[in-house]
């Protein structure tokens, strides 16, 4: 979702990025709060998140999906594995840009 809005606004434009997963975020939790549509939704604005540095914003948003996809598939399901590799990779970008 984060590379098709970057792709199609540009890089320059992530704040319109952002909006736009805000605005799909808020919809998707009055229609389906606890479908796990919702936790890759929020992984997507995590990873927006990321790619703008705001690390504190971007963890929340991790957290959140993880905790949403394990309640709602499982810890063994393969969206729970994808949404722990996307919380180690910001916390390895993190590291790598605060400490060069």
């Amino acid at each position: 979702m984060v590379s098709v809005l970057v792709h199609i606004l540009g890089s320059h434009n992530l704040d319109i990025a952002e909006d736009i997963v805000q605005e799909t975020l808020l919809k998707a939790l009055q229609v389906w709060p606890y479908h796990p549509q919702v936790a890759l939704i929020q992984r997507a604005l995590a990873d927006l998140y990321t790619i703008e540095e705001k690390y504190t914003k971007a963890e929340q948003f991790n957290k959140q999906a993880l905790a949403n996809i394990e309640k709602a598939l499982g810890p063994n399901h393969p969206e729970t594995g994808e949404s722990l590799y996307k919380m180690a990779e910001m916390y390895y970008l993190k590291k790598t840009i605060i400490k060069p």
